[in-house]
C-alpha cells in the first residue's frame, strides 16, 4: 500500500515543485473525479505522526474524509496539508476512495493535450540534448501513448541500478549524469527520486502528461513506516483512465549498461592550446636580484655602510614581493586554465574563497555555493583609523559605489561539477573563472591603496590550499 505525501507537477529544470492550491476544509472533502468504468474501493487508515516535519499529511489516495486533524485540501492533486504544521503525536483518521481503472483499456487509450494539461507537458529551456535524443529513441516505433510509457519504464528498469544512498538531485545536470554518466564515478545509479524524475522528463519529451509523486510504502495490514520506506514514482495521465502510476525501478540486480543499447553523442573536446609551462615556485624564487658585496680595499664610512645595508634590505623585500606576485600569478593561471573543466571550476572556487579571505570575510565551511555567494555579495569596508579614533564603515556599500560583479555562473558551474562531474564543460569553467577574476578585482579596488598593495603581495593564498583542491560545497 502506498501513502501519498506530495504531488510534484511543475518542473523548471532545477526542481520539481508542489503546484497545488490548498484551501481550508472540513471533515468531508470534495469528492474526486472518477473516470467512467473505474472501480472504487473505500479504505480507512489511522495515522500517527512521529518524527515527520513540514505541513504535508500522508494518506492513501484519494482522501474523502478526515477526522482528528484540521486540514487544507488541494482537489487537483488530492493531497492534504496541516495549516499549523505537523506536531509530534498528531493522530488522525483518513477515509479514502482508491480508484482502480480498467488497465485493459490502456493500450488503446489516448492522452490529452492543450492548455488543460500544459503544466504536465512543460520542459524548461536548457534540457540536455542527450536526454532529448534518448526520448526520441524510446518513442521511435511506439506510436501509441501507452507503448511510449512502457518503453520508458522498461528502459530505465533494465539499464540503471537502484542505490538507496546515492546523492539526491533532479536538476538537468543530475539527470544527465544519472542517465549517461560513467558507472565508476556514480553514473547510471540513483534513488527512486532520480528514476521518477528521469521518467517524467522523458515522458514529457515524448508528449505524455506526467508528474512525480512522493510518499511511502506501508504494510497493507498496518505497521511502522520509516524514512527507509520513502518512495517517489511517476504517473501519466490517460483519457478516460486518469492518472496511472508506473514503476521504472529495476526488477533484478542484473542491469545492462546504457551504452549497450543507446550511445549518446559526446560533445567535441575544446581545441588544445599550446602554452608554455607556467614558471614554478622555485624558478620564481631564484629570480631575485643579486647583491654585490662592498669592496674591501676601500674602507667606507659608517654612513655609507648603513645606507648600503638599508638598500640591500629594500632590494630583498622588493625581490621577495615580486617573487610572491609572480608565484600567485602562476597559481591563478594553473587554477583557471589547467586541467579538466571540473578542476578549473574547483580552481575558480579557490580563487573566490581566497579573495574573501584577503578581504577579511572568509567563507564559513558549512555554507553551500549559493549561500557562500550570497555571503560574498555584501563585504564591509575595512575599518579606517585616524590617530586614536577608529571609524567603522557600514556593511552596505556607499550609494555611489557600484555593486560587486555577479557570480551566478560560478554557482552553476560548482553545482554541475559537484552533482554531475561529467556534465561540466569548458564553457562553464571559463565563465566561472572570468566572474571570479572580475569579482576579486572589484573587491580589491574597494580597499585603500596600501591594502591593495598588501593584497597583491600577501603570501597566504600560496599556503592556504596546499592540498589538492577539495570539492566546493553544492
Amino acid at each position: 500500500m502506498r501513502l501519498r505525501l506530495a504531488v510534484l507537477s511543475d518542473y523548471d529544470g532545477v526542481t520539481w515543485k508542489v503546484g497545488g492550491v490548498y484551501r481550508n476544509a472540513g471533515r468531508v472533502l470534495p469528492s474526486p473525479d472518477v473516470p467512467g468504468g473505474t472501480a472504487v474501493t473505500e479504505t480507512r487508515q489511522q495515522i500517527t505522526i512521529t518524527g515527520l516535519t513540514g505541513r504535508l499529511l500522508p494518506a492513501v489516495p484519494t482522501p474523502t474524509r478526515i477526522t482528528g486533524a484540521r486540514v487544507a485540501y488541494d482537489p487537483a492533486s488530492g493531497t492534504l496539508i496541516s495549516p499549523e504544521g505537523l506536531t509530534e503525536g498528531l493522530h488522525y483518521t483518513a477515509i479514502s476512495e482508491v480508484q482502480n481503472p480498467d488497465l485493459n483499456q490502456l493500450p488503446i487509450a489516448d492522452v490529452p493535450s492543450g492548455d488543460a494539461v500544459s503544466r504536465y507537458l512543460t520542459i524548461s529551456a536548457g534540457a540536455p540534448e542527450q536526454v532529448q535524443k534518448l526520448a526520441d529513441y524510446l518513442a521511435e516505433g511506439n506510436g501509441a501513448p501507452y507503448d511510449k510509457a512502457v518503453a520508458i519504464e522498461t528502459f530505465l528498469a533494465e539499464h540503471y541500478q537502484h542505490v538507496a544512498d546515492a546523492p539526491s538531485g533532479h536538476a538537468f545536470p543530475n539527470l544527465r549524469h544519472f542517465l549517461f554518466g560513467r558507472r565508476d564515478i556514480g553514473g547510471q545509479k540513483g534513488t527512486s527520486e532520480q528514476f521518477a524524475a528521469a521518467y517524467a522528463v522523458l515522458a514529457r519529451m515524448t508528449g505524455l502528461p506526467s508528474r512525480v509523486v512522493v510518499g511511502f510504502t506501508a504494510p497493507a495490514a498496518g505497521g511502522a513506516v520509516t524514512a527507509g520506506d520513502a518512495l517517489a514514482w511517476p504517473e501519466v495521465y490517460f483519457d478516460g483512465l486518469g492518472w496511472v502510476a508506473f514503476d521504472p525501478m529495476p526488477k533484478t540486480d542484473e542491469v545492462r549498461p546504457v551504452e549497450e543499447d543507446f550511445t549518446p553523442p559526446t560533445p567535441s573536446p575544446p581545441p588544445s592550446q599550446s602554452e608554455p609551462p607556467p614558471p614554478t615556485a622555485t624558478d620564481s624564487a631564484s629570480a631575485g636580484p643579486e647583491i654585490a658585496a662592498p669592496p674591501t680595499a676601500a674602507g667606507p664610512s659608517a654612513v655609507l655602510v648603513a645606507s648600503g645595508t638599508s638598500g640591500g634590505v629594500l632590494l630583498l623585500i622588493f625581490g621577495a614581493a615580486g617573487a610572491v606576485v609572480g608565484m600567485r600569478s602562476s597559481q591563478r593561471k594553473r587554477r583557471l586554465t589547467g586541467g579538466s573543466p571540473g578542476q578549473r571550476i574547483a580552481g575558480a572556487w579557490l580563487e573566490f574563497t581566497d579573495a574573501l579571505r584577503l578581504a577579511g570575510r572568509p567563507v564559513p565551511a558549512h555554507l553551500s555555493a549559493t549561500e557562500a555567494v550570497r555571503h560574498a555579495a555584501v563585504v564591509p569596508r575595512p575599518v579606517q583609523r585616524t590617530g586614536l579614533l577608529r571609524r567603522a564603515v557600514p556593511d552596505q556599500p556607499e550609494v555611489d559605489e557600484p555593486p560587486l560583479p555577479g557570480l551566478d555562473g560560478l554557482v552553476d558551474a560548482v553545482n554541475t561539477a559537484g552533482f554531475a562531474p561529467e556534465a561540466a564543460d569548458a564553457g562553464q569553467a571559463q565563465v566561472a573563472g572570468a566572474q571570479v577574476v572580475a569579482y576579486a578585482a572589484a573587491l580589491r579596488e574597494r580597499r585603500s591603496w596600501w591594502r591593495r598593495f598588501w593584497w597583491s603581495v600577501h603570501p597566504g593564498p600560496l599556503r592556504w590550499n596546499r592540498k589538492p583542491a577539495a570539492d566546493p560545497p553544492r
